[in-house]
């Protein structure tokens, strides 16, 4: 019942649409196709804006941007950024700065004085916020490039296979603890206590952390390649692309927009499960010919000494 609800229907547009692309038969029936796909979605957020409308008067789908929209003007203040003062609502604000290092706490207050000494409501302070998001563009387009471009890390590669890393966040989540050691303790774990377990588990992680690794840059690099290479077979005509490069650039397609748009406002790595899957099936449908021809040579290599 959140917008993350529409937005997790976006997952299956890539595949729907490359499914009517080649068995549409058409135009007009893929038309007809696509509509039929949209349409309970469509109804769905017009009546959720009607229930919306009779409660408050307003249409809308939610009020989540009077928090999470706010995560882009902290980002800003964290770098001495006057954002608070260059705001006429938020300038008189009591307790902005400093910042708490809990971005919640400093949501609620801004929800609070907005509320209290302005009069605003749950949608006017979303509104505000999104209105604070275009405006901070425009006024720090270099640090809010900056920002945009430090929250792709490179280690969401490790996202696509993670055996032990995904328990253990599971774990932190519920308020448990990691079994694995913290930053520069292995070597007195190791050497002083004997735990060997630790060892063994950072040399697992260390290796599921590769095995991620190879299967997103197969991902992100052998899509292209195919994809070029079914073009050249059908002369360069986009129509010509077979189903399976066209499905397949459909899911790089979208693997790259979804971090991307979220990356304009907040990223967490929960937030990527969307894609991952695709990811990692198709890094594996790159990698297992590789792997298996791999493993054909070292048995090659092999049977004649044992023999």
């Amino acid at each position: 019942l959140r917008e993350a609800g529409a937005v997790m229907h976006l997952a299956l547009w890539p595949l729907i649409l490359t499914w009517t692309l080649k068995t549409g038969g058409g135009l007009r029936r893929t038309g007809i196709v696509l509509v039929v796909f949209l349409l309970p979605l469509m109804l769905g957020i017009q009546a959720y804006k009607s229930w919306n409308q009779m409660r408050s008067g307003e249409r809308f789908v939610t009020t989540v941007a009077q928090t999470a929209m706010y995560h882009p003007v902290l980002d800003l203040a964290r770098r001495g950024l006057p954002v608070f003062a260059e705001d006429p609502l938020l300038s008189d604000a009591p307790g902005l700065l400093p910042l708490h290092p809990i971005p919640g706490v400093t949501f609620s207050v801004i929800n609070q004085h907005l509320k209290t000494a302005h009069g605003m409501s749950a949608l006017a302070v979303a509104r505000h916020a999104e209105t604070l998001f275009y405006d901070h563009w425009r006024r720090h387009p270099l640090d809010r490039a900056s920002i945009y471009l430090g929250r792709m890390d490179p280690r969401y590669a490790y996202l696509a296979f993670m055996p032990l890393s995904g328990p253990e966040r599971l774990s932190l989540w519920a308020g448990g603890t990691t079994p694995f050691p913290g930053p520069g303790e292995i070597r007195r774990n190791l050497f002083e206590h004997g735990r060997v377990d630790q060892a063994l588990l950072l040399a697992a992680r260390t290796l599921a952390r590769l095995i991620s690794t190879v299967l997103t840059a197969a991902f992100l690099i052998g899509v292209p390649i195919v994809v070029i290479r079914s073009l050249a077979r059908g002369a360069w005509r986009p129509s010509a692309l077979e189903t399976r490069p066209l499905t397949f650039a459909a899911l790089w397609l979208f693997a790259l927009a979804w971090p991307a748009v979220y990356a304009l406002v907040y990223l967490e790595d929960r937030y990527l499960a969307v894609m991952t899957p695709f990811v990692a099936v198709i890094g594996l449908a790159f990698v297992a010919p590789w792997a298996e021809r791999a493993v054909t040579w070292l048995r090659t290599r092999i049977s004649p000494r044992t023999g």
